[in-house]
């Protein structure tokens, strides 16, 4: 007789209308073709029922994520099954200090203060916070390639201009879709092309540093 507590808690709807997608999605999906689901985001974030430990990284595909999330040291990877979780939410909306202390990258940029934003940073450094915040305003809280929330700062690596907010999936194969066009190896057109052209944050001029970021 099966364990009712191995019992697997019933996905949201919308969260298993993703997971469905995603794996339909996967099973013919070029090698070039941003990512338009934002199902390898990783935009969602879980915690035990008992409240220990704070928030994990979450995946709809891979449940808690080791990639980002390195709870797994202390407390192994199936330490808590499905149905010990509670909901996912968006991991954008956890505070910093509700996640756990192994919670690798931040999935924003948090403000140091609230208000509106100065049109041009006064001084000759500008804060990655900053440059984060102008360019989600830009671009409406979305990748620049596709309309998966938006995560890093993306920038050209021969000559170091920021181009824009990308998220997690689509600046992984922006790297890859480089790499193979620099060498000659990319069939047709690469998808990123448009974006490498004309990229949101072109017209700030902004360089890319350790950092900060500077204008030139």
């Amino acid at each position: 007789m099966p364990n009712p507590k191995r019992t697997p808690r019933p996905r949201p709807d919308p969260l298993a209308a993703l997971v469905e997608a995603a794996v339909q999605r996967q099973a013919g999906k070029g090698s070039c073709t941003p990512d338009s689901l934002g199902i390898r985001d990783q935009r969602y974030a879980r915690r035990p029922l008992d409240g220990t430990d704070g928030y994990h990284l979450w995946s709809p595909i891979r449940g808690l994520d080791t990639a980002y999330c390195s709870h797994w040291r202390s407390h192994g990877p199936n330490s808590w099954r499905e149905e010990e979780l509670t909901p996912p939410v968006p991991a954008t909306q956890i505070p910093p200090d509700q996640r756990c202390g192994n919670w690798k990258s931040p999935r924003y940029m948090p403000r140091p203060w609230i208000g509106p934003l100065p049109e041009q940073w006064p001084g000759p450094k500008i804060p990655r916070w900053y440059a984060w915040w102008r360019l989600h305003d830009l671009q409406d809280g979305t990748c620049a390639t596709c309309d998966a929330p938006a995560y890093a700062i993306d920038h050209d690596h021969n000559t170091g201009l920021v181009r824009g907010l990308l998220c997690v999936s689509c600046n992984h194969r922006e790297g890859m879709c480089s790499h193979r066009a620099q060498y000659g190896k990319h069939p047709g057109v690469p998808c990123f092309q448009t974006y490498w052209d004309h990229p949101p944050a072109g017209p700030l001029h902004w360089m890319y540093g350790k950092s900060s970021l500077s204008a030139v």
